[in-house]
């Protein structure tokens, strides 16, 4: 008898690495493939050297870190008191999830690979990483190394074809239209248990807009308060948001002609259909569907290729079934991304684009169609001692390091700190202009500052780091300075480490080989760190 069980493992900060996993399994659902999809801290990994086969998706955080929900599953596999051939009999593959902006890039998955290899676990497949800086995204690689693995797969597993992709793969959960009174105190979804994290409801006390009215970019200061949120310098806020009345609205509006199941206040309930994929917590009583559309579905996500696969199935038009699936085609992935990723097209939008599928979705298939909003991670800016500090942070890139300005401006005893701020118009951009020129007067910070828009040639905070070159210099090299770059991840990372390497090349009288080698040093020492966004 084939050995069917298949388990998937995953550690994922933000969602998209379990996305991934539970897409894996329900493609193995197609081959009678069973077994658990988990976060690696909820496997008793004990029963590891129990298992056949293993996949283990992960991402890579901050500065080359494990996701939190896959921690202590590694702190277990470093014990150095584990044989050598401990999971001799498991086969295993590792896929990773990273941004090659990041010096530690995959670092994660690279390590766990390595890991379960010296444990003398095999390899079922070579390990993949995908990076979110590719052009076509990380689907570039993730589509291709599934595809691999499962050819792969085939070899243990009748049943398996290459043209897999062509099924339909089964929902995770039934779901039913029910007649159950819902309580107003269940209008909120609870997402997470309040028990086991450090979590809390807040009040907003404020929402300040921080740029010009005329201004088409709307930045906003957000202050909110709680009694029972606890947090200090160096931790990460996770805020869930909710899609907004207007975005409901249009969801609603796209599906006003299935009246009898789709409609504002029709109670829905989701009903476990196999013991290794739960019902979430959020969805384990019944709830209206306006909640599920206004805080449980992100209906501003940019869809992916398994999106356009989905609907594939369900339209009745030749032409919109010829046009999904060539965007689910290798040779179809550039205009995927020109008609979905550039333009930042959002699932709605695809829906009004597709209108026959749309009319035929099953409402099973609804959790598959559109993922759940995600939390967002801000930065509350890390404190460090007495130590000369250099902080790079274009646009909203700023955001982070205000509050650790501030914490130091209490110091009577602190280094004065270097930050350069960089925008398009001082004007519309320039976010607490008054606040930084206030602490500059006071001699807190040394402020320099780069407006792209308001100078006949532009200039970016890269030039800014160049035309003081001499002093970036001498903080790193006689401070031993800290070095802090934050803001959008597409080029102005790689711009600001060029900056630097050059500097310290040319002040240094040394060649660009061996200062490369010095920021690298920092990086891995962190003395040079970078947090950046899309």
């Amino acid at each position: 008898m084939e050995n069917k069980k298949l388990t998937i493992l995953y550690g994922s900060q933000t969602g998209t690495a379990q996305d991934i996993a539970e897409k894996l399994w329900q493609e193995g659902k197609c081959y009678d493939f069973y077994g658990p999809v988990l976060a690696m801290d909820d496997y008793d990994i004990q029963n590891l050297i129990k298992e056949s086969y293993v996949v283990f998706i992960c991402s890579t955080t901050g500065q080359g870190d494990e996701p939190d929900n896959m921690k202590n599953f590694w702190k277990f596999l470093l014990r150095k008191n584990l044989p050598s051939n401990s999971l001799q009999n498991l086969k295993y593959a590792v896929l990773g999830l990273g941004d090659s902006s990041y010096i530690k890039y995959n670092f994660c998955a690279k390590k766990l690979y390595k890991r379960l290899l010296q444990l003398g676990a095999e390899p079922l497949v070579e390990p993949g990483y995908a990076d979110d800086q590719h052009d076509l995204g990380i689907d570039a690689v993730v589509y291709p190394w599934i595809s691999g693995f499962w050819i792969k797969m085939s070899q243990f597993s009748s049943g398996i074809k290459q043209e897999f992709k062509l099924h339909l793969f089964p929902p995770r959960w039934l779901i039913t239209i029910a007649n159950d009174k819902i309580h107003p105190t269940d209008e909120n979804l609870k997402l997470i248990d309040l028990k086991q994290n450090n979590s809390a409801q807040v009040s907003c006390i404020g929402n300040d807009r921080v740029t010009s009215r005329t201004h088409f970019q709307d930045t906003r200061l957000i202050k909110f308060t709680s009694e029972n949120l606890h947090y200090t310098s160096g931790d990460v806020l996770m805020i869930r948001p909710r899609n907004s009345i207007k975005t409901v609205q249009q969801f609603f509006d796209i599906f006003s002609e299935r009246k009898n199941e789709i409609k504002e206040d029709v109670i829905i309930r989701v009903i476990e259909k196999y013991p290794d994929m739960p019902v979430p917590f959020a969805l384990q009583k019944p709830v209206k569907l306006r909640t599920i559309v206004e805080q449980y579905w992100d209906l501003n996500m940019v869809p992916r290729r398994s999106t356009f696969e989905l609907l594939s199935h369900f339209t009745d038009s030749e032409l919109e079934r010829e046009k999904l699936i060539e965007f689910t085609s290798t040779a179809g992935q550039e205009e995927l991304y020109n008609y979905c990723n550039r333009p930042r097209r959002t699932i709605l939008e695809v829906l009004v684009d597709f209108p026959y599928a749309t009319a035929n979705i099953p409402l099973n298939y609804f959790f598959e169609l559109f993922q759940p909003i995600r939390p967002r991670a801000f930065s509350i800016a890390s404190s460090f001692k007495n130590i000369s500090v250099i902080m790079i942070g274009p646009g909203t890139g700023i955001a982070p390091f205000r509050s650790y300005v501030h914490e130091i401006f209490c110091k009577s005893d602190s280094k004065k700190l270097h930050v350069v701020f960089g925008c398009r118009n001082k004007n519309a951009d320039f976010y607490f202009k008054e606040e930084w020129l206030n602490l500059q007067k006071k001699e807190k910070i040394q402020l320099y500052t780069a407006f792209s828009r308001d100078q006949s040639y532009k200039i970016y905070v890269q030039h800014i780091i160049k035309n003081n070159g001499r002093i970036m210099h001498d903080l790193i090299t006689k401070e031993n300075a800290y070095i802090f770059v934050a803001g959008n991840s597409k080029n102005m990372p790689d711009a600001v480490r060029e900056a630097f390497i050059s500097v310290y090349s040319t002040f240094h009288e040394t060649d660009l080989n061996e200062s490369e080698k010095v920021f690298r040093k920092m990086e891995l020492d962190g003395r040079y760190q970078t947090e950046t966004w899309s």
